[in-house]
């Protein structure tokens, strides 16, 4: 169970959820509402900000964190 692709996935993105989430749902309360309806669009939303923040942000930035190169890490910030 612990390798399901899909629970591995969340557990990849779990810390841009938490910082997402709460945005995106006051953001859509003020907006479009929070009722049956706009709840999916919301998760999906979230979702997707999380996914792009982990691909985009963070990953790279680990990645240039571990080169240890001054100019690398300086290069990603700049891009961002």
């Amino acid at each position: 169970m612990l390798d399901n692709k899909i629970l591995v996935g969340v557990g990849l993105i779990s810390y841009s959820l938490y910082l997402w989430h709460w945005p995106i749902i006051v953001i859509g309360r003020m907006t479009i509402g929070v009722d049956a309806k706009s709840i999916p669009v919301l998760l999906l939303i979230i979702v997707l900000a999380s996914a792009a923040s982990y691909f985009y942000v963070e990953k790279p930035l680990r990645s240039a964190l571990r080169l240890k190169s001054k100019k690398q890490i300086g290069f990603t910030v700049m891009a961002f």
